[in-house]
């Protein structure tokens, strides 16, 4: 769970709070669990739903449309190719500045698209229990998915030819 939490708020003492709320949540409303899903999942979303409305109560920034980011296309052909980048390695920094630029990349998502990365990438829940988490279809899940994904590729670009040269 605090994980979960710490990829949504983004630091390890907000993370902690966090799991803290949650759990004092779940334990307040025990009562309402309905066994409609297993214990673990309601405690999960729990979690995200408490990371959520933490960093809306914090938003120091306007969240950026997700448009931006995603390729663009004219009469069905995309406008500029995406890159296609090297497999990442273990060797050295060069994996150090990969995590890093795709911890920060994903920091730069809006909330719903980066909670989905979270929950399916780093997490490696399945569309089913992030769907469950989340409160939302597992067909949006997918679709939220599929554009964070699209939306990281173009945030990394410009870092991944930087590191390159």
């Amino acid at each position: 769970m605090l994980v979960v939490a710490q990829r949504i708020v983004g630091s390890q003492a907000e993370a902690e709070d966090v799991v803290q709320e949650a759990f004092l949540s779940a334990f307040k409303n025990i009562g309402k669990f309905d066994g409609r899903s297993t214990l673990g999942t309601w405690l999960h979303r729990i979690t995200v739903n408490a990371g959520l409305m933490r960093r809306r109560r914090a938003r120091s920034r306007p969240e950026t449309s997700i448009d931006a980011l995603l390729p663009q296309f004219d009469n069905g052909y995309f406008k500029e190719r995406p890159q296609a980048f090297d497999p990442v390695t273990n060797d050295g920094d060069e994996s150090i500045l990969s995590r890093e630029s795709v911890l920060s990349a994903l920091d730069e998502l809006p909330e719903d698209f980066r909670a989905v990365v979270v929950l399916r990438d780093i997490q490696g829940l399945d569309s089913k229990a992030a769907a469950e988490s989340l409160g939302i279809s597992d067909s949006l899940v997918r679709q939220r998915l599929h554009r964070a994904r699209q939306a990281l590729m173009k945030l990394l670009e410009a870092r991944m030819k930087g590191a390159r040269e």
